[in-house]
């Protein structure tokens, strides 16, 4: 029984992968009204509506070559905003990436290290 569970498991995170693309990247935030599941594609808006304000975020002007810089003065043709939610002392803090207002980035960045449970 143990020997076909492994087994199984063993495909399956082999397996992982090769299927994982396309899958959007999510994550879990508290509100008032319970758990809310925030997911790639969201608007800062929804995001906002549906975890609150970020613990802290910033701003960086993309300008028309493609690379970001940070309030440069150059002609800009969007904006990328990063917002961090702190998820609880002993968890991650989330870096939530928007580009032009869409969420494209989920990811872990360091620990915290106080904190309220808002997020995992």
């Amino acid at each position: 029984m143990h020997r076909s569970i492994l087994t199984v498991v063993t495909i399956l995170i082999l397996a992982g992968p090769a299927h994982s693309e396309g899958v959007k990247q999510c994550f879990r935030c508290k509100s008032d009204g319970g758990l809310e599941k925030i997911c790639q594609g969201a608007s800062t808006s929804e995001v906002i509506q549906k975890c609150g304000e970020p613990d802290s975020s910033e701003k960086t002007e993309k300008v028309s070559d493609g690379t970001n810089y940070k309030h440069n003065g150059n002609r800009s043709s969007g904006q990328i905003e990063t917002y961090y939610y702190n998820c609880g002392a002993g968890r991650f803090i989330k870096k939530l990436k928007f580009d032009d207002g869409i969420l494209y980035s989920i990811i872990n960045s360091d620990k915290s290290h106080v904190g309220r449970e808002r997020c995992w």
